[in-house]
């Protein structure tokens, strides 16, 4: 509600992990990168809607031995807001939540949930990349813990 414009980022700024730049009226600036589930994904979700945290960009293997890190445990990501949107078929809502926070919730749990939650690798040619499939509600909670720490005398 406070944009005065939103705009599609360019390649750069892209790469770097944002897919819009909104303005504030204010004159402030947010980056937002936009992940999108494709129609039927629904299909999987036992327990509501799920959000697919990238582990692995490219997951290590003979081409590139050491890998590259995916998106959600990414500190060089240069973004604000992640925009999780849906097919409306298989969610009428979407779930706009900070990077920052998510990243830190994600890599706090990351070893219990990809034991107790779907993980799939999608080949994109000559690589593979890997996310992890997590209901909202688990990553929302998670997020909310987050938040709220305890203080921690010297």
């Amino acid at each position: 509600p406070n944009a005065s414009t939103i705009t599609k980022t360019d390649e750069a700024t892209d790469k770097s992990g944002a897919d819009y730049r909104v303005e504030l009226r204010g004159g402030g600036i947010v980056l937002i990168d936009a992940k999108a589930r494709s129609a039927g994904a629904g299909k999987f979700w036992k327990n509501g809607p799920e959000v697919a945290l990238e582990t692995w960009s490219v997951k290590p293997g003979p081409a590139s031995p050491a890998g590259k890190v995916g998106w959600t445990l990414n500190n060089a990501k240069n973004t604000d807001l992640i925009l999780f949107t849906f097919a409306p078929n298989d969610c009428q809502y979407v779930w706009l939540v900070s990077f920052h926070l998510l990243h830190i919730a994600f890599t706090k749990n990351l070893n219990a949930w990809a034991q107790a939650y779907r993980t799939a690798t999608q080949s994109s040619g000559g690589w593979q990349s890997e996310c992890l499939f997590v209901p909202i509600s688990i990553v929302d909670r998670a997020i909310s813990q987050t938040q709220r720490g305890r203080l921690v005398s010297p």
